[in-house]
């Protein structure tokens, strides 16, 4: 019996929302957990809600000792050469970049089976290939390119850095993810609230250190910062976090609010 329309276009609706939805999900999450562990508990827990809707339905495991062996020398590769490195990565590029680099998962395929059958692939079978690739690139917004121009320029006097931060709003986008807003807010006595997309506050305290890094301290550790300014537009800058090694560009204005 062949599906309807409908079934088909709810699974691809699943696909796209809960698969793909991972990959932010992942990039918050690795903020806070350890990418090991975070990829452990997601695949226990789609392990765990796989078996719970097989006892429900009144099935039980079923396979030979051989396909239990295996599929769990598929899981263990799969494990640590694909979900565990994009846990790993994403601590350092944005979801929308590891979703476009994970595209290149269909293109190895394809790749492989082609020399292992010693055959080109269909045309249709590659045009659908860059068809998706191109609506990936769509979707993550061009999260993958950024701007290396020599317009930027390094900020490397300490009092420079110091007015940079004193009663001084930040506006921009990218410190868990590429395409979610943030604001903080720096006072001159060295104290700052950091406000993500969700509303949720954040408190630390910032303080220059040498020439060219602003350092600051949460509850949970301490990073750094370097700073640069751009030639042409005067509000614009960008930060790069020495433990990432991640660029993140922001606007300024004068004031901040009570806090």
């Amino acid at each position: 019996m062949n599906p309807s329309r409908m079934a088909v276009a709810a699974a691809f609706a699943a696909i796209y929302l809960l698969w793909g939805g991972t990959f932010l999900a992942i990039r918050y999450v690795v903020a806070e957990v350890p990418p090991l562990l975070t990829i452990a508990i997601r695949c226990v827990g789609g392990a765990a809600l796989l078996f719970a809707w097989q006892g429900l339905r009144g099935g039980r495991p079923t396979g030979t000792a051989a396909q239990w062996l295996t599929a769990l020398a598929a899981g263990t590769f799969l494990f640590l050469g694909c979900h565990a490195l994009l846990a790993w990565a994403e601590q350092r590029v944005s979801s929308g970049e590891a979703a476009l680099l994970m595209t290149a998962i269909p293109l190895w395929l394809v790749l492989l089976s082609a020399a292992r059958e010693r055959q080109v692939p269909p045309l249709r079978v590659l045009a659908g290939l860059g068809l998706g690739v191109v609506g990936v690139a769509l979707l993550a917004g061009g999260c993958a390119t950024m701007d290396t121009s020599k317009n930027w320029v390094d900020i490397k006097d300490p009092s420079e850095l110091r007015t940079l931060f004193s009663d001084k709003t930040f506006s921009g986008k990218g410190q868990y993810d590429v395409n979610v807003a943030w604001t903080s807010y720096n006072r001159s006595d060295g104290h700052g609230i950091f406000v993500s997309h969700d509303s949720k506050r954040y408190p630390y305290t910032w303080k220059v250190t040498g020439a060219d890094q602003v350092c600051f301290q949460t509850e949970r550790d301490t990073r750094c910062n370097r700073y640069q300014r751009h030639g042409t537009h005067a509000a614009a800058y960008r930060s790069l976090n020495l433990k990432t090694n991640q660029f993140n560009e922001f606007t300024i204005k004068d004031g901040v609010p009570k806090f």
